[in-house]
């Protein structure tokens, strides 16, 4: 990514943390997200961000499986929220 570029709202090794995070395919991943595999392999190899709405999709795809993409003092994270079986 560009130096003039603003930071996004994720970063890809966030998406990479989150999809492994999941256990999907980056064909799964693309599939819940509603983009196509390109799309989330050029994320994941930090090419080019995708446009806001498709991002803002993305994140929404990953958030209702569990995800939690969160930044802090130290850095950047991704954390799963623990399922409870019944």
């Amino acid at each position: 990514m560009d130096s003039n570029e603003t930071s996004p709202a994720v970063t890809s090794a966030q998406i990479r943390a989150a999809r492994a995070l999941l256990g999907w395919s980056r064909a799964e991943a693309a599939l819940h997200c509603g983009v196509g595999v390109a799309t989330i392999s050029r994320m994941e190899r930090d090419e080019r961000l995708p446009g806001d709405r498709v991002l803002d999709s993305m994140i929404s795809a990953f958030e209702k499986s569990g995800i939690t993409f969160f930044k802090d003092a130290r850095g950047h994270g991704v954390a799963i929220a623990e399922r409870v079986s019944a």
